[in-house]
């Protein structure tokens, strides 16, 4: 049985995973062994760094419950439960521990400036005539970025 697609018209999904290593079983592998899941790991990173999604992010965390934070962010909920699955099975069993983790939506003007704010940028702090020469090039130039 196939999975329905979730996939949002606005916003997307993101997962937040928080990992303790388990040290005394990461100090038992063999060096081939973590030098492995460490290549495993950045693979998935570099397969997944795309400005906006899918789009896995990494931190360290010190101190508190967790080692090691992901953020997984996918406009499809099946494409961000792969990519996690994936990132899990970059660890040898019982190296990683989940400490905490929650999935959120979030709404993509809350990362992405829109047309319309730069045109407001533009009157409101720049005070430029909407439709003048320095208006057009201003806004051309916001586009680009």
């Amino acid at each position: 049985m196939e999975l329905p697609l979730v996939k949002l018209t606005k916003g997307l999904h993101v997962m937040h995973l928080f990992y303790r290593v388990h040290r005394v079983r990461w100090a038992q592998l063999s060096p081939g062994e973590s030098a492995s899941a460490l290549a495993k790991l950045e693979a998935l990173c570099a397969t997944n760094a795309a400005a906006s999604h899918p789009r896995l992010t990494t931190y360290v965390n010190i101190g508190g419950k967790a080692d090691l934070v992901f953020m997984l962010t996918a406009a499809e909920l099946g494409q961000a439960g792969r990519i996690h699955r994936d990132l899990e099975a970059c660890f040898p069993a019982g190296t990683l521990e989940c400490a905490y983790s929650y999935l959120s939506v979030t709404e993509l003007p809350e990362y992405v400036t829109t047309e319309e704010d730069m045109k407001q940028t533009l009157v409101q702090q720049e005070k430029l005539e909407p439709g003048s020469d320095p208006f057009n090039k201003r806004l051309a130039e916001m586009r680009q970025r």
